[in-house]
């Protein structure tokens, strides 16, 4: 983060360290999924700050794996067909 200590960070911060749109982390906000501070400017939205390390929690907690590939499939031969029946 490019925060110093105990700056908090706006709603298009995050969104640029996420690479989303400013909406989607009002969603994130709105759904409880990332913790903000209302700071209640009264305008059309809230205006939320967020605190880097409540950030870092947030993408830990959504970072996923990929999964391992399956296994390639073995083709059927007329042999294994004929052996089942």
């Amino acid at each position: 983060m490019s925060a110093a200590a105990g700056e908090l960070l706006t709603v298009a911060e995050v969104a640029a360290a996420c690479r989303v749109s400013a909406d989607v982390v009002y969603g994130w906000i709105d759904a409880g999924e990332l913790p903000a501070e209302d700071l209640g400017a009264g305008g059309k939205r809230a205006t939320y700050r967020v605190d880097p390390a409540d950030l870092d929690e947030f993408r830990r907690r959504r970072r996923t794996t990929r999964p391992a590939k399956p296994a390639p499939r073995r083709r059927l031969t007329v042999e294994d067909v004929t052996r089942y029946f």
